[in-house]
């Protein structure tokens, strides 16, 4: 059974922030600051203090993602607390490019798409391996949303629809 004692590097945890970009209901999407990848993560994976907006500033703490050797996907022991307060995590690869993989969280509790530099491996990645990482409850840092970032998404948003519009 895969336990966070397979992780060779769990104990590397870094502290990260995104930011809110969509509030699906049960779901919230974030974009990782410094390019560092895009997660859509069940609510219960937050530690909520206000109401979710769009631009809010998030933060945890998290592991390297790491293959894990195919003898380990049996089964996994989620949400064991670990001595830095993260808990193992695993999720199954759903789509590998030149730059990037993008994998399921396990028991739907989400899914991440990160650059290959956040990724440890000694073999290439394929779609349906298992990965494992340690991850933090994500914490709202503050009530408000930075405006920066809510401007870049309304600038992204009226992008995407002028494209449209001039194709069709």
């Amino acid at each position: 059974m895969g336990n966070a004692n397979n992780l060779k590097y769990g104990s590397c945890v870094n502290y990260y922030e995104g930011v809110v970009v969509e509030d699906r209901g049960d779901i919230v999407t974030l974009d990782v600051k410094g390019r560092l990848g895009y997660f859509e993560i069940a609510k219960d994976m937050f530690i909520a203090q206000y109401p979710f907006k769009l631009g809010q500033v998030v933060g945890w703490k998290m592991s390297f993602v790491e293959q894990l050797a195919p003898e380990m996907c049996t089964g996994y022991e989620r949400g064991v607390m670990n001595p830095d307060n993260t808990m193992y995590m695993e999720g199954t690869v759903s789509l590998v490019e030149d730059c990037a993989i993008s994998w399921n969280i396990k028991d739907d509790q989400g899914f991440c798409k990160t650059p290959m530099r956040m990724l440890l491996s000694d073999i290439p990645f394929e779609v349906g391996q298992t990965v494992g990482w340690n991850m933090s409850k994500i914490v709202q840092i503050s009530e408000d949303a930075d405006d920066k970032y809510v401007s870049n998404i309304h600038n992204r948003e009226e992008r995407a629809k002028e494209i449209s519009n001039r194709n069709n």
